[in-house]
C-alpha cells in the first residue's frame, strides 16, 4: 500500500479552484489508482474511463493549460494521461519497490533465524513487511487499517464472479484472470495490483471497446507469460 499525496493548498491552487467536483474527485481517485498500481503517474485511457468512472468532461478539465500556467494537470500520453511532475511530490515506484524488496530480505532473514532456533528477535519481527508496506512516507507509525484488506478481498471476490455486466466487473475478471495466469508461470504470487500493470498496459494499447477484457488480455499475454512477468519487475516490454 502507498499513499497519495495532496498538498494542504491544492483547494486553493489557480489550476484546481475552477475545476467542477466531478474533475476534483477524478484527479483523487486517478492518483490514488496510479500510486496502487505504481505506474508512476501515468492513467491509462481504458481505465481512466471504466475504472475511476471519468467523463469526457473531466478528462477535458484535468488536461486543459489554466491561463497562466505552461501545464495542465494532465498531459495526453500515448494510451493515456500523465500526472505533471509525478516524481515531484510522489514516490517513484523503484523506490517502492526497493522498499518492499529490502523487507521482504529482512522477513525472510528473521524467518530463517526461527526456523534454525537461532535469536530473530533483536532484527526482525515477523509483522514488519507489514508496517513497512503501509508505512506513510517521514517520520511516525502509522496503523493498518484491516479495512484496506478487506476492501481488496472483495474486489477479488467481484473479479471472480461470473457476472460482468458492468465494465467495472469486466475489469476485475481480467485482473483476477491474469493475475492467477502469471502466479502459475511465474511459480510464485502476482498480486491483483502487480496484474494491473499489465492489465492496464494491454487495454490502453487496445483499438476500440474491448468487450471481454479478460479473454483479450489472456490472448495477449500467451505465448510470452514470462516476458510478461518480467514486465512487472523491469517494466520492459516483453518481445515477440
Amino acid at each position: 500500500m502507498t499513499w497519495f499525496r495532496i498538498d494542504d493548498a491544492f483547494w486553493s491552487h489557480p489550476k484546481t479552484v475552477a475545476l467542477s467536483p466531478q474533475a476534483v474527485a477524478l484527479w483523487i481517485r486517478a492518483g490514488s489508482y496510479a500510486c496502487a498500481h505504481l505506474t508512476d503517474g501515468f492513467v491509462a485511457h481504458h481505465s481512466c474511463v471504466t475504472v475511476l468512472q471519468g467523463t469526457p468532461k473531466a478528462i477535458a478539465e484535468l488536461t486543459r493549460v489554466t491561463p497562466g500556467h505552461a501545464h495542465a494537470l494532465w498531459a495526453k500520453v500515448d494510451g493515456g494521461y500523465q500526472f505533471h511532475d509525478w516524481g515531484v511530490y510522489q514516490e517513484k515506484s523503484q523506490v517502492i519497490l526497493q522498499r518492499r524488496k529490502e523487507t521482504a530480505e529482512r522477513t525472510a532473514a528473521w524467518r530463517a533465524r526461527r526456523n534454525a532456533g537461532g535469536d530473530a528477535s533483536q532484527k526482525v519481527s515477523p509483522t514488519e513487511h507489514v508496517r513497512d508496506e503501509y508505512a506513510l512516507p517521514g517520520p511516525g507509525p502509522v496503523p493498518i487499517d484491516q479495512d484496506t484488506h478487506t476492501h481488496r478481498q472483495s474486489h477479488t471476490a467481484r473479479a471472480n464472479a461470473d457476472d460482468s455486466s458492468t465494465p467495472g466487473d469486466k475489469y476485475q475478471k481480467a485482473l483476477a484472470a491474469t493475475a492467477g495466469r502469471l502466479s502459475k508461470e511465474a511459480g510464485e504470487e502476482v498480486s491483483i495490483l502487480q496484474a494491473g500493470v499489465v492489465v492496464d498496459h494491454i487495454l490502453g494499447k487496445a483499438r476500440g471497446d474491448v468487450k471481454d477484457p479478460a479473454r483479450y488480455v489472456a490472448r495477449s499475454i500467451s505465448g510470452n507469460v514470462n516476458g510478461w512477468v518480467n514486465f512487472i519487475h523491469t517494466d520492459k516490454l516483453p518481445t515477440d
